[in-house]
C-alpha cells in the first residue's frame, strides 16, 4: 500500500499556483508525474501524491521541476484574480468522485496525446512538402543551369558551322577562276598522266589503313591471389573495423594466457595466496592491485564469499557503487543459509552494499540494508546513527 504524501506545500498569486512536494530521500529519476487540467499525480515508491485541483489550470502552460530533493509544479490559473481557498477540490472526499476525477483525467490524457499526435503528423506533411518544393526548386534550377549550357555550346558550335560554310564557299570560287584562266583540270591531269595519280593515291591509302591497325594483342597469364579470411562470410558482408577488433582480442587473450602459463608459479595458482596478496594491496591503499588479486583468486574459487566481500572494499573506497553492490550481493548469497558462523561476514556485506546505496543516494534500500544490520548487530551504534541519519532523510526531517 503506497504511503500518501500530506507534508506538502502550496502558495498562489493572481494568476500561479505553485506546489512543492517532497521526495522523501527518493531519487528525482524514480518520480512518475501524471497531471491534467484538473489532477495532478506523482508516484515515487512507496510514496504517492494525489491532489484533486480547486478550480481547472492552463495545462499546457503549467510545468513541473525537479530539484533539492522536492518536484515543484507552477500551475497557471484558468480563471486569473480568483483567489483560492483550498488547493484541494471541496467535493474530493465524497464517495465516487475520486474515481470520476481520475477517469476524466484518463480520458483528458488521452484525448491530449490524441490531438498532440494530429498535430505532430501535420507538421510533419507539411515539413515534408516544403522540403519537396525546395527540392523541385532545387532541380529546377539545376535544369535552368544545364540548358543554359547546351543552348552556349549549340550557338557556338552553329557559329562555327557558319563560319566553316563561308570559308568553303570562297574557296570552290578560287577553283572556279583558276579554272577558267586555263589551268588543267582534273580530268586533264588524269588523261595527260595515264592515271598514274589515281594508283598512286591508292597505294598510299593502303599503307596508311596497315599502319593504323595495331597489332594483336600478346598474350599473357594473371595471377590472381585470394586474401585469407578468419570468419566463414565472404568479405562483400562482413564488417571490418568489428572484425579487426575481434581478431585484436583474441590475439591478445591468447597471449595474456601464453605469458600467464609460462609465469605462473605454484604459488600463484592457490587462491589463498592470492587474497593475502589483495589484503595486503588493501592495507597499502592499492585498490587497483587489490581488486585484480581478488579477482584472479575468484577465477579460481568462485565460492569463497570473502573474496566478494574484499572485492566490495576495494570497489566501495574507489567510489564504483555498482560493483560494489554487486560483490556484496553475491557474497550474501553464498552466506545463505544464514547460521551464527557466518553472521559476521553477512554483517559486513550488509554494511557495505547499505554504504553504497547510501553514497548512490538511493536511501530506502540503505535504510534496508543498514536494519538488517541492525538485527544481526544490535549493539552496533554506528551503524544504527547511521540508519537513524538515513531514516530522517527519508521523511524529510
Amino acid at each position: 500500500m503506497p504511503i500518501q504524501v500530506q507534508d506538502f506545500e502550496w502558495s498562489q498569486t493572481s494568476t500561479i499556483i505553485q506546489i512543492k512536494v517532497p521526495l522523501k530521500g527518493v531519487p528525482g529519476h524514480k518520480a512518475d508525474i501524471f497531471s491534467t487540467n484538473e489532477y495532478i499525480k506523482v508516484s515515487f515508491p512507496p510514496y504517492i501524491f494525489e491532489v484533486f485541483l480547486a478550480a481547472p489550470v492552463e495545462d499546457s502552460k503549467s510545468k513541473a521541476t525537479i530539484s533539492s530533493g522536492q518536484i515543484t509544479f507552477q500551475l497557471e490559473k484558468k480563471e486569473p484574480d480568483v483567489i483560492w481557498e483550498h488547493i484541494q477540490h471541496e467535493k474530493f472526499k465524497e464517495k465516487g468522485f475520486s474515481k470520476m476525477k481520475r477517469d476524466e483525467a484518463v480520458a483528458f490524457s488521452q484525448e491530449r496525446a490524441l490531438r498532440q499526435q494530429e498535430r505532430r503528423a501535420t507538421e510533419r506533411d507539411q515539413q515534408q512538402k516544403f522540403a519537396v518544393k525546395q527540392q523541385m526548386r532545387v532541380e529546377e534550377e539545376e535544369r535552368s543551369k544545364i540548358k543554359a549550357v547546351k543552348d552556349k555550346e549549340i550557338k557556338r558550335t552553329n557559329n562555327e558551322l557558319e563560319d566553316w560554310k563561308t570559308a568553303a564557299g570562297n574557296e570552290n570560287q578560287d577553283d572556279i577562276s583558276m579554272a577558267s584562266s586555263g589551268t588543267p583540270t582534273g580530268e586533264e591531269l588524269f588523261s595527260q598522266n595515264g592515271g598514274k595519280n589515281d594508283s598512286r593515291q591508292k597505294q598510299e591509302k593502303k599503307a596508311k589503313e596497315s599502319r593504323s591497325i595495331p597489332p594483336p594483342r600478346a598474350a599473357g597469364t594473371i595471377q590472381l591471389k585470394f586474401t585469407p579470411r578468419a570468419f566463414v562470410t565472404p568479405s562483400r558482408e562482413s564488417k571490418a573495423p568489428e572484425e579487426e577488433a575481434w581478431l585484436e582480442k583474441v590475439a591478445e587473450m591468447k597471449k595474456i594466457k601464453a605469458d600467464t602459463q609460462t609465469k605462473m608459479d605454484m604459488e600463484e595458482m592457490n587462491p589463498t595466496w592470492l587474497k593475502d596478496k589483495g589484503r595486503n594491496f588493501y592495507k597499502q591503499e592499492n585498490f587497483i592491485a587489490a581488486i585484480n588479486a581478488f579477482t584472479a583468486a575468484i577465477v579460481l574459487n568462485s565460492s569463497d564469499p570473502s573474496l566478494y566481500n574484499n572485492r566490495a572494499a576495494c570497489h566501495l573506497h574507489m567510489k564504483q557503487y555498482n560493483e560494489c553492490i554487486q560483490d556484496t550481493t553475491m557474497a550474501l548469497n553464498l552466506l545463505d543459509p544464514p547460521v551464527p558462523a557466518n553472521a559476521k561476514s553477512r554483517s559486513i556485506a550488509l554494511i557495505r552494499r547499505g554504504t553504497a546505496h547510501f553514497k548512490a543516494e538511493d536511501f530506502v534500500p540503505a535504510l534496508s540494508d543498514y536494519e538488517a544490520a541492525l538485527k544481526i548487530e544490535p549493539n552496533n551504534e554506528s551503524v544504527r546513527n547511521d540508519a537513524d541519519k538515513i531514516r530522517k532523510i527519508i521523511q524529510g526531517c
